[in-house]
């Protein structure tokens, strides 16, 4: 039996801070994501795993950052930013200072 490429798995770990962490109950967690999964495909897939507050959380959070191995996502394309094997994603929330 040969493998179809969406039958191909790759381990992809997340970090979450801020309010997400408290939505997830999780500081890190590797997930697996189908081989051509993009940054648009692991929202999707948190959003069916922790349910619409996880869509809320993420929302409400201004100037939510996303970041795709150290590199904000928005330069790599987008939601349609590819991810690897063994990649970084963390969704990091602005950081306050005073």
């Amino acid at each position: 039996m040969t493998m179809q490429p969406s039958d191909v798995v790759m381990l992809v770990n997340v970090l979450y801070f801020g309010h997400l962490r408290e939505v997830t109950l999780k500081d890190k967690e590797t997930i697996e994501m189908p081989s051509g999964a993009t940054v648009g495909t692991l929202i999707e897939f948190l959003e069916g795993k922790y349910g619409p507050e996880y869509r809320t959380a993420m929302d409400a959070i201004k100037g939510l950052r996303i970041l795709v191995d150290g590199r904000d996502h928005t330069l790599l394309g987008g939601k349609e930013a590819p991810l690897n094997e063994g990649c970084t994603v963390v969704f990091l929330p602005p950081i306050a200072g005073g």
